[in-house]
């Protein structure tokens, strides 16, 4: 997530990579000022703001407070942590400014012993994601969840870890208003992040936005409101608003109850009856998971795509002979996507001057191939954190072609594309293996995955980052639902017969057309779903896409 637009000009001094390696970032005004005026019911409420910044909760809860109790009575005090010493200390004067008394630690929150007091936790925790939340701030997460009863993923970011231990501070009854990224709703590290929420808090609102409402911000965001703690919730309550300056009023919304207490919470998202036809589809005799069909995996890990992946013409330039380099498959463009990377497609990536080669030189690299291998440890690429791991660190394990290739991150919608002529390929995309004995039919996947079934479980399984790009990890590819291998089987020939009409539609940008075309032989024509519940599949699945389009301010 990239910084936010301030409520305020910030005094904050520190340059923009320091503040994301600390994962600070500031939240708008009229988002700080409501969620304080929910989180605080009584003027003698006491609130805490771990990780406090600038005091952008604090100053509205002071306000919240004061309005509250009246003029004549004494100054709020209210409670900070913050890590940045001169943040705090522009805290403290934002907080004496507005008629309040500051009382600001300087410390890592994490380090910070579980005081259960507060009535009011509210803030936006640091986001830091796993690959930079390390050393002894990562120990002290660690600690500090184990101590709630927690044990999170090695693949969680500091949010996760901030939100349980936030939670211990408050009294039995209290309330934790935080601005979390949606990756609360849908990622597989966040489950039990779910869990402890739905076992301690009486009651667990969500709000969402329909358009962007934090400048820059490279993934989704919502607000949790989770009230009563000491509770436990059997559903969620998921609202959704236009943006922060619609914030005070009447949100529209649904109950949900998950599909289990660490169950994911996207499919709130849909309405009540759109999601009960896709669990219905979904769980259906003729459904399966795309785990079924084969193993999934990561596309060739390279620790430095730039040094190792080259173009036909960087080849000759380097003098490079044949067994210093295998033939790559590039990240193909989304409207030359068709349903396999052709001979054709890769003449055109050659063509365009695409990296279709991989540097790999094998046990005997030629002269021309250890001058390259110089020239890299020049350059410092060696040291990098996959190759230093390496022995020797320019020995990329490239592993088996796979029979298909699965996008790792889509605009429209994800895709399974066929993979005939065995290219390997980094891992912007991940690659899928099929298991003995259904390879033949495993390749009409490609298209049984453009129907609205996969499609939707995809937007459900996914996250959203910047440009409203759809994120699927290689789990989340694993649980799609596809069609079983008796329902393919039975469809062959009614696939066979427009696959090159597909093709076409797909190169040409009309996907939709395609999943249609496909829904209505799979869905309509073999697996009997109705024409009202195909219908419900596919605007459901336009509805989860235009969403994350417009929350990230497409249009």
């Amino acid at each position: 997530m990239e910084p936010k637009a301030a409520s305020r000009p910030l005094t904050d001094e520190s340059t923009k990579d320091q503040r994301k390696a600390r994962g600070a970032y500031f939240t708008p005004a009229p988002i700080a000022e409501f969620m304080a005026k929910w989180a605080i019911e009584n003027p003698n409420a006491r609130v805490l703001e771990p990780s406090c910044g600038e005091a952008a909760f604090l100053v509205p809860a002071v306000a919240r407070l004061r309005a509250l109790s009246g003029s004549g009575e004494p100054m709020p005090t209210v409670d900070g942590v913050e890590i940045h010493r001169p943040s705090a200390k522009v805290a403290e004067r934002l907080i004496a400014s507005a008629g309040g008394l500051p009382r600001v630690r300087v410390a890592d929150f994490f380090e910070v012993a579980s005081d259960p007091i507060y009535d009011a936790v509210i803030g936006n925790p640091p986001f830091i994601r796993y690959q930079s939340f390390k050393g002894s701030s990562l120990q002290s997460a660690r600690n500090a969840t184990q101590a709630a009863g927690i044990t999170l993923s090695g693949l969680a970011s500091s949010w996760a870890a901030f939100a349980v231990h936030a939670a211990t501070f408050l009294r039995v009854g209290g309330r934790l208003a935080f601005v979390l990224p949606a990756e609360l709703l849908s990622v597989d590290y966040a489950a039990r992040v779910r869990q402890f929420l739905m076992d301690r808090f009486g009651s667990i609102r969500i709000v969402t936005f329909s358009s962007p409402v934090f400048s820059g911000v490279q993934t989704d965001v919502v607000l949790l409101l989770a009230s009563d703690f000491g509770g436990r919730s059997e559903s969620v309550r998921l609202e959704v608003v236009a943006s922060s300056d619609d914030l005070a009023t009447t949100l529209e919304g649904r109950t949900w109850v998950p599909s289990s207490r660490t169950g994911k919470w996207s499919a709130g998202r849909l309405d009540e009856d759109a999601e009960g036809i896709f669990r219905r589809v979904a769980g259906s005799a003729g459904v399966d998971t795309l785990s079924s069909w084969g193993n999934v995996s990561l596309g060739v890990v390279t620790g430095s795509n730039s040094f190792f992946g080259l173009s036909s013409a960087r080849v000759a330039e380097l003098e490079l002979e044949p067994n210093d380099i295998v033939s790559l498959a590039p990240p193909v463009r989304p409207a030359k996507r068709g349903l396999s990377f052709s001979a054709a497609d890769n003449r055109d990536a050659i063509a365009r001057g695409s990296d279709t080669w991989l540097f790999s030189p094998g046990e005997s690299p030629s002269a021309a191939a250890l001058r390259y291998i110089a020239a890299g440890e020049s350059a410092s690429v060696n040291e990098g954190y996959k190759c230093r791991g390496r022995s020797p660190w320019w020995s990329v394990p490239i592993g088996t072609p796979g029979d298909l290739m699965l996008t790792y991150m889509s605009s429209e919608m994800p895709r399974v594309i066929g993979n005939p002529h065995r290219h390997r390929h980094l891992n912007s995309l991940h690659k899928m293996d099929l298991s003995p004995g259904r390879k033949a039919i495993g390749r009409l996947l490609p298209m049984a995955a453009l129907s609205s079934l996969t499609t939707l479980g995809a937007e459900l399984a996914g996250r959203t980052y910047g440009g409203g790009v759809l994120k699927l990890e290689l789990n989340e590819f694993r649980v799609l639902p596809v069609p079983n291998l008796d329902v393919l089987k039975a469809a062959h020939d009614d696939l066979a017969a427009v696959r090159d009409k597909i093709d076409v539609m797909l190169r040409t940008g009309r996907g939709g057309a395609a999943s249609r075309q496909v829904d209505e032989i799979l869905l309509t024509r073999h697996m009997g779903v109705s024409a009202s519940d195909v219908k419900a599949l596919q605007t459901s699945q336009a509805f989860m896409r235009l969403g994350r389009h417009l929350r990230a301010g497409g249009s």
